[in-house]
């Protein structure tokens, strides 16, 4: 369905003064683009166990995260019984984990709805709305700050409305009552003043940019959001004059898809506002249909709202800039339309959630504010009916803040469908954020330069914390374990749906460096003397016709084991092959003395597969040494990697390109290395990579290798 008519016949209701304060329908970058489409977006399941590949370079610093990165709304704020005094002391400390350094004060009813009889609303800071005495409640909004969120985060308010008196009873501030209202926004800034808030953030109205004041049912709307500027033009008037250390804007829209909607608005307020506000959410599924692979993709496009205000802005409003604040996100924009749609509390929540900050950071965002932090519905990191205790989703706000702050670095991963790679670094301290999307377990192989433009040392140590739905009762954070910059590379195992922190203060971290690993390849000799080249150590495979995964018949040096017999890559079956195309000899062997010629080798193959092959290492220090390794390929290319274990100098690789299928091609590979430190050794891996024939088995083959 195109676009144009799919936002003719979505829902949007009326101002609410319910629990979530906005329309039922919230804009999500998915929801477009499915529509667009004309079909859902449907992911093939990530195979467990994948290889995803990836680098972070801390070198390379891209973009700054700041104490707004990762806000939050607090929907709470307002009752002095929870945030306040007397205060909830569960939910105060339990807050206070999350550390969020901007915090948005939002309900839709805080002024639209008296707090006094017959309502009643612990939130409402407003009594009387309905009539002309209407006024705020200075002894409660004084309770409410009191003691509140004393961790010190800056705060936003959202005046989301009017006092039911000035509408005009069709949801729209009657124009007669614009300097009226002004007016009133003024007076809660000298309330706030008055109580030891200055300098805070003011929003003025939320989500008007609907049929109340949009284009986005209404074309003909005889209210635009030019009237929305220009009410918040006078509020930013009165309310500077009260407290010019302020900051106010608005309008929080909820459709920054409308083109007209924003260019409407930055032209009328653009001029004066300090920054703009927004809303998009992951997916809009009233009839929680969507998968959560959608979810995740949502999440993961949520920066690009970011880019479109800045843009409308520019194109409206020269010689100025402003702030840009995301101040509401979460799964399902539908909320409470959305009947057992709870993702938002889940590990879902969790996943989708980091992919959101991480998106909304790389896109320069200002700050972001996640809806919230407990409604007592379909949304909230803390669970109100347990004492406030964080949910999951709480838990990555928490390791954000303390251990994700900072710039973001050069990061890139060879499959972000299945695990989105993000580097960070603060001070000295260097840190990874790896999120499996998947939906299965994934290995991620890392490669990284340190901010000096080192690399780390196999052994240096990284500190592990994760939000994993496996510790769920209750929900704490886990820690895995140490891992070293050797399993990072080698392959390191994320379970499904997990968000992991991995980090390490660069000041005394282990270096590599000082080595050097160069390679060569060339054609296989018809003969070679292993002892005669091998003066150090010499290996042969395969002499035996048994050569089998149980016996490798392998022949070495004798008195020496510095090449170690190889191991199978991907469970491969091992077989000999009777003619490699060398001849080789040796003397002074074991178990086999001498040979004065054998043609054979190993082979290891997988029916109707590939990617298996072999691993063989050697001893690697200061002292330069020369390993050959004779190689071979049957119908598949081959591939060999040579790595030294301190990293002290790049992985050598090199492709073995068959011209075609149903033959065998051999080389020798010549690897001349030393490393940066004692007692290392050099890993070098053989891999039949492909199948070039349609019907035979792909094999690696591995006849011989001299050290010297």
């Amino acid at each position: 369905m195109p676009v144009k008519s799919m936002l003719g016949v979505l829902s949007v209701r009326r101002r609410s003064v319910g629990r979530k304060g906005a329309s039922p329908m919230k804009l999500s970058r998915s929801l477009i683009t499915e529509s667009v489409a004309g079909m859902a977006l449907l992911l093939a399941a990530v195979p467990a166990h994948a290889q995803v590949t990836g680098t972070v370079r801390w070198n390379s610093p891209t973009v700054s995260t700041n104490a707004f990165s990762y806000g939050m709304n607090v929907y709470d704020g307002f009752d002095p019984n929870i945030a306040g005094s007397p205060g909830d002391p569960n939910y105060k400390s339990n807050f206070a984990l999350l550390q969020a350094g901007m915090i948005r004060y939002h309900y839709a009813g805080n002024v639209s709805v008296s707090d006094g009889a017959p309502n009643n609303d612990s939130r409402s800071w407003v009594s009387n709305s309905g009539s002309s005495n209407y006024a705020w409640d200075t002894a409660k909004i004084n309770n409410a700050m009191s003691g509140s969120y004393s961790y010190g985060p800056t705060r936003m308010i959202s005046i989301a409305n009017w006092p039911t008196f000035l509408d005009d009873g069709t949801g729209h501030l009657q124009k007669t009552k614009y300097a009226a209202y002004a007016s009133f926004c003024a007076q809660l800034v000298q309330i706030m003043k008055n109580n030891g808030h200055g300098g805070m953030y003011y929003e003025v109205t939320n989500e008007l940019d609907n049929s109340l004041y949009g284009y986005a049912q209404n074309s003909s709307n005889s209210f635009t959001m030019k009237d929305v500027g220009a009410i918040i033009n006078q509020c930013i008037t009165a309310m500077k004059a009260v407290d010019s250390s302020i900051h106010v804007g608005g309008p929080a829209f909820s459709r920054p898809d409308v083109a007209q909607n924003l260019n409407d608005f930055f032209v009328t307020a653009g001029p004066n506002i300090d920054f703009t506000t927004y809303h998009a959410y992951d997916v809009y599924d009233p009839g929680n249909t969507t998968t959560n692979q959608q979810v995740f993709n949502g999440a993961s496009s949520l920066g690009s709202w970011t880019n479109s205000m800045r843009q409308a802005f520019t194109n409206n409003v020269s010689g100025r800039t402003i702030q840009y604040f995301h101040t509401e996100y979460s799964v399902n924009s539908a909320g409470s339309y959305a009947p057992n749609d709870n993702r938002a509390t889940t590990i879902i929540g969790a996943v989708s959630d980091a992919l959101g900050m991480v998106s909304m950071v790389n896109a320069g965002v200002t700050g972001t504010m996640h809806w919230n932090e407990a409604d007592y519905g379909h949304f909230g990191v803390l669970d109100a009916g347990n004492q406030w205790q964080l949910r999951l989703p709480g838990l990555v706000y928490q390791i954000f803040n303390r251990d994700f702050s900072g710039t973001y670095v050069a990061s890139t991963s060879s499959n972000s469908g299945a695990v989105v790679i993000q580097g960070a670094r603060g001070g000295t301290y260097d840190k990874i954020c790896l999120i499996n999307r998947a939906e299965s377990s994934q290995t991620v192989q890392l490669t990284l330069t340190l901010q000096s433009g080192q690399t780390p040392a196999g052994n240096a140590s990284f500190t592990v914390e994760q939000v994993n739905p496996s510790y769920n009762s209750p929900p704490q954070l886990a820690y895995p374990g140490n891992v070293t910059y050797s399993t990072l590379q080698s392959g390191y195992v994320l379970p499904a749906n997990t968000v992991t922190i991995i980090q390490a203060d660069e000041t005394g971290l282990p270096t590599g460096g000082g080595g050097s690993l160069t390679g060569s390849v060339a054609t296989v000799p018809g003969s070679v003397n292993l002892a005669t080249e091998g003066t150090t150590d010499w290996a042969h495979w395969g002499l035996s016709s048994s050569t089998s995964n149980s016996d490798h018949s392998m022949d070495h040096k004798s008195g020496v084991n510095q090449i170690s017999d190889f191991t199978v890559i991907s469970n491969g079956t091992i077989a000999q092959v009777p003619n490699f195309g060398a001849t080789d000899s040796w003397s002074g062997g074991t178990p086999t003395a001498t040979s004065s010629g054998t043609t054979t080798s190993a082979k290891a193959y997988i029916p109707w597969s590939y990617n298996t092959g072999f691993s063989i290492t050697a001893p690697a220090d200061t002292t330069t040494r020369t390993l050959k390794v004779y190689v071979g390929v049957y119908d598949s290319d081959g591939q060999l990697t040579a790595t030294l274990s301190d990293n002290s100098a790049p992985q050598y690789t090199n492709t073995l390109t068959a011209t075609n299928g149903y033959q065998q091609n051999t080389r020798v590979y010549t690897l001349t290395y030393k490393a940066g430190s004692p007692g290392q050794h050099i890993t070098v891996n053989w891999t039949c990579i492909n199948n070039r024939g349609s019907y035979s088995f792909s094999e690696a083959q591995l006849q011989a290798a001299t050290l010297h």
